[in-house]
């Protein structure tokens, strides 16, 4: 078997491979890539993804991107997705648990080398449960039998082979009030890649800004998000208020699945009714009538963790996520440091945010 490093011209065949590959889904395509790769300049991102071949077939490919942090006055190399969790190789079809086996210890043997010779400190990967093959394999976090700390935590996902009332009636009492509020105050318009226009777009990309307060990220990210709608692979839902876009939602599709990507409302308006349910509920509508299996809803963070650590306004989040019903399921996450003063390091101020975070919580629960 060989190891091939992904360049420009082999982009087809990485793409086309991530689509008949069931452990691939968007997360591994080049548009994700390139996209990480441009999203914080300050990292100085460096694509170091490579391919698996066997007498001239691609058997499998592997996402690999190096990002350079600073911290405490030094810089560090780490393997990561924006600072965050990378995915997990993607392996061909039809092969046996023993191939698998095989291919998989080649791939991470080649990370830990190449770890070894960009002097990194971590690498960070992640499970998907958008890969058609996440709940048809072995369902255990096997990166931890090659060396990485299991860090998981959870996602919520929504079945949407269910009917619409079941799904409906699955959801929280006070979503549903809200669903038929909202669709009382606000027009809501879905585009895809057939109705889609940059003006629309440009308007998301301008309440995302003014959401934020400020320009968080290059605009040419802004410009690959337009291009993903185009491709096919988003939709964006937006909510309209007496003629005006008040709130935004931009959703990834592929294949068969679909995940809750970004959000971003106007500051300036106020209104007693959200428009967050009336947003989420006709994106389900929408994915169910495109025949979207599954909706991942997004990270679900119940209390603090070693490896985790959420603020309240996370915990607000998850539990607003949770309230449109669905399964709270295992996201499979495993971290591998290749340096002890590092891991020290890290682990040592985990440790301080974790003590002080706990023990608020512990305080708030004894005055409960």
């Amino acid at each position: 078997m060989e190891v091939i490093p992904l360049s420009e011209r082999l982009y087809g065949d990485w793409d086309k491979f991530c689509m008949q590959s069931d452990d691939a889904w968007f997360w591994h395509t080049i548009d994700w890539l390139e996209y990480t790769i441009h999203l914080r300049p300050e990292l100085k991102s460096q694509q170091k993804s490579f391919m698996i071949m066997n007498d001239n077939i691609l058997i499998a490919i592997c996402p690999l991107i190096l990002d350079t942090i600073y911290d405490n006055e030094k810089n560090y190399n780490i393997f990561s997705f924006d600072r965050s969790y990378g995915s997990l190789p993607a392996l061909k079809n039809g092969l046996s648990l023993k191939q698998r086996d095989k291919i998989l210890k080649i791939i991470f043997d080649h990370i830990d080398k190449t770890a070894l010779e960009l002097n990194v400190k971590s690498c960070l990967l992640k499970f998907s449960p958008l890969t058609p093959s996440y709940f048809k394999s072995p369902h255990y976090n096997f990166l931890m039998k090659f060396g990485f700390l299991d860090t998981s935590l959870n996602t919520q996902i929504l079945d949407l082979s269910k009917d619409l009332n079941q799904i409906q009636s699955e959801m929280r009492k006070g979503h549903r009030y809200d669903i038929r509020r909202g669709d009382k105050v606000f027009e809501v318009k879905i585009f895809d890649k057939s109705n889609i226009k940059k003006e629309i777009f440009d308007q998301y990309r301008i309440l995302h800004h003014k959401a934020a307060g400020r320009i968080t990220r290059p605009l040419s990210t802004f410009e690959m998000m337009y291009g993903w709608i185009l491709k096919g692979n988003a939709i964006l839902c937006g909510a309209c208020y007496k003629g005006d876009f008040v709130n935004f939602a931009l959703i990834n599709i592929y294949k068969k699945g679909a995940y809750y990507s970004s959000a971003s409302d106007d500051p300036d308006v106020e209104t007693s009714i959200p428009s967050s349910h009336i947003i989420q509920w006709k994106v389900i509508g929408w994915l169910k009538q495109n025949g979207f299996q599954t909706y991942e809803l997004g990270l679900q963070q119940f209390s603090a963790q070693m490896s985790d650590l959420p603020f309240e306004k996370d915990r607000t989040i998850s539990f607003f996520k949770r309230g449109f019903g669905g399964s709270t399921v295992p996201l499979f996450r495993g971290e591998k440091f290749y340096s002890l003063d590092y891991f020290k390091d890290v682990q040592t101020e985990r440790l301080k945010k974790y003590i002080a975070l706990y023990t608020n919580d512990l305080k708030f629960n004894e005055e409960c």
